[in-house]
């Protein structure tokens, strides 16, 4: 079953329903998990809650260590998910137990699915290139028109355009996006990075090529 509402995280109405009802899972994005610090998640009592999931972006690494370190005090297990909408929309998951100790990592691919990484052009680190995803969940292709509906299946694999390093564990960790590298008196610059370090001192900015 699910449970519908229009209220939001914030609103003690939500959790008074999902109390009633006996929510066993919770699913959220990282800003919902923002929020949830915010409203004093850690000592609310849900005794039925089971699974918490997160995707639909990255969440902070020692925010995903919180947030596991409080499941193991409730008795709930933290699934870390890595997806995009071609892939209907689940590539990759953090078993639970991993979440502690690889709290970076987007864990391994899910079953059926898999993983290889292509190089990058100037890129000689070992085990490090863009990932990319086979499995059966790979959308039919992109249509341009309404011809294109009649193709049928046209790929099957999707070029996620992240940049992941594999672990000696086997793990995948994904380090930035190929679109936001650049090259500046011939250093690799991350820009994410710059603008999470800009952050980190409290400046808001938008780094570009």
């Amino acid at each position: 079953g699910l449970i519908l509402t229009e209220r939001s995280v914030v609103d003690d109405e939500f959790w008074a329903l999902f109390r009633r009802h006996g929510g066993t899972a919770f699913a959220g994005v990282p800003y919902t998990f923002e929020l949830l610090e915010r409203i004093g998640f850690d000592d609310f009592e849900l005794p039925d809650l089971r699974y918490v999931t997160q995707a639909g972006g990255r969440l902070a690494p020692e925010r995903v260590r919180s947030f596991a370190r409080l499941g193991q005090r409730r008795d709930w297990k933290l699934f870390v998910m890595y997806g995009a909408t071609e892939a209907t929309a689940r590539m990759a998951y953090l078993p639970p137990d991993l979440a502690h100790s690889h709290p970076a990592s987007i864990g391994r691919p899910i079953p059926g699915g898999s993983f290889t990484l292509e190089p990058i052009d100037g890129w000689s680190e070992p085990d490090v290139g863009e990932l990319v995803y086979r499995g059966s969940n790979v959308m039919m292709g992109y249509a341009h028109s309404a011809a294109d509906l009649s193709l049928g299946k046209t790929v099957d694999t999707l070029h996620t355009g992240d940049i992941a390093r594999r672990t000696h564990d086997g793990l995948f960790e994904v380090i930035g996006r190929s679109s936001r590298f650049v090259k500046v008196y011939g250093l690799r610059i991350d820009l994410q990075r710059v603008e999470a370090a800009l952050s980190a001192d409290g400046v808001t900015a938008f780094c570009t090529d």
